[in-house]
């Protein structure tokens, strides 16, 4: 209908910013509103909307959000899809055997310098790093061959390309398909390191219509295509 076209803000973790990029074209040329994202750390969304900044909708990992619709904060939460926790070493490397806890540890050991983002400010992926070190009894070992490094993904396709690093742990969503970047493959099963990103609207919401339209869109079949090209499944 004409003039009912609206603006939605949207505050999402930064591994989601090449999925948005992708579906806002067919999205907005389909519903007529147009997207307007911010991006963060999982931490900062979290604590963003918790602190009363408005948005109209709120993607990143479910655990947060659903942590934010006890709070009164979210609502409507939707599971957008599932991703893994993906082994990367420089493009060229030999790929180590990762398909099992030990053989896993092994290649932890082995490797002269291990990059995954810094759990301080925020992410599944670091954050479970640091529970499997410690469950597989090497936290001591791998202390001074560690790099942390910012999350969402760049600073560590950059570390492993320019082989400063020749171990990477991250989201399969931000190092699929990096140049200078190979895929190794998902963590061990027995880790249980599935990462599942939801979208939910936030209670501020301005839009709260337009909105639902968002959410709507990026868990039907038409955005499935696209969910499955920047590595997950979808919801």
């Amino acid at each position: 209908m004409p003039g009912s076209a609206a603006e939605i803000k949207v505050l999402a973790s930064r591994t989601m910013q090449p999925l948005l990029a992708d579906i806002a074209p067919d999205f907005e040329r389909s519903s007529g509103h147009t997207l307007s994202a911010t991006y963060d750390s999982v931490f900062g969304v979290k604590n963003r909307i918790a602190a009363g900044e408005e948005a109209d909708v709120v993607l990143t990992l479910r655990p947060a959000l659903e942590a934010l619709a006890s709070q009164g904060k979210a609502k409507n939460i939707s599971t957008v899809g599932r991703s893994f926790i993906a082994v990367v070493v420089p493009s060229g490397a030999s790929k180590p055997d990762i398909s099992s806890p030990d053989a896993f540890k092994r290649a932890l050991l082995a490797a002269k310098t291990v990059v995954y983002s810094d759990p301080a400010k925020g992410g599944r992926s670091s954050a479970l790093m640091v529970q499997l070190v410690e469950r597989l009894g090497i936290a001591d070992q791998m202390k001074a061959k560690t790099m942390l490094v910012p999350p969402g993904g760049p600073a560590l396709v950059e570390a492993i390309a320019s082989k400063k690093a020749d171990l990477g742990i991250d989201q399969l969503t931000v190092v699929d398909g990096k140049a200078g970047v190979e895929v190794v493959g998902a963590l061990p099963k027995e880790f249980g390191g599935d990462i599942v990103m939801a979208i939910g609207i936030a209670v501020s919401a301005k839009q709260p219509d337009a909105a639902a339209t968002l959410v709507k869109f990026l868990t039907s079949p038409t955005a499935a295509p696209t969910i499955k090209k920047r590595g997950m499944e979808p919801g």
